[in-house]
């Protein structure tokens, strides 16, 4: 599967005077990335007031470049391709709303794909998680099933609620 194209647009989204005080509306800033398996994501960044949201569509389209040909499913591997791109640029602000909904396009397209095991972060991961419950009711734990010790660490197995 390859990312084919990346289509962004913004969704103007108005507010009751009550609810968002002095801010008439919001700008929902929306990435829609296709697939050449038909597999579609959708990811979006909410600007709050709306302002600025024309620079996150901006920048959203110039990390779009950075994903086409490449496959969907490796999150991980282009969230950091995405992330190291423009060095100069620190990820907060209108970069880190376009990361963002890039991120969560990618995750979506993942979350469809046939073959994907989650996490699917572009590596295998090192330890298996697996959710288990005590009893009728309880809260759900999650044991860490593969544990090895290590010359760094003295543990073998660990359960957390």
């Amino acid at each position: 599967m390859k990312i084919t194209a990346i289509d962004t647009f913004t969704l103007r989204i108005p507010t009751q005077k009550h609810i968002a005080l002095d801010l008439p509306e919001h700008r929902l800033v929306v990435t829609r990335i296709q697939t050449d398996a038909d597999t579609d994501g959708l990811g979006y960044a909410l600007v709050f007031g709306g302002a600025g949201s024309e620079s996150v569509e901006a920048y959203a389209r110039r990390l779009a470049t950075l994903l086409i040909g490449e496959d969907p499913t490796q999150v991980g591997r282009l969230w950091d391709k995405m992330y190291r791109a423009d060095r100069g640029i620190r990820k907060v602000g209108v970069a880190g709303y376009a990361l963002s909904a890039l991120d969560i396009g990618l995750w979506d397209i993942a979350g469809k794909a046939p073959a994907c095991r989650w996490p699917s972060c572009g590596a295998p991961s090192p330890i298996a998680c697996r959710p288990t419950a005590a009893a009728a009711g309880a809260r759900t734990r999650w044991t860490i099933s593969s544990a090895k010790p290590s010359a760094t660490s003295r543990w073998a197995a660990a359960t957390t609620r």
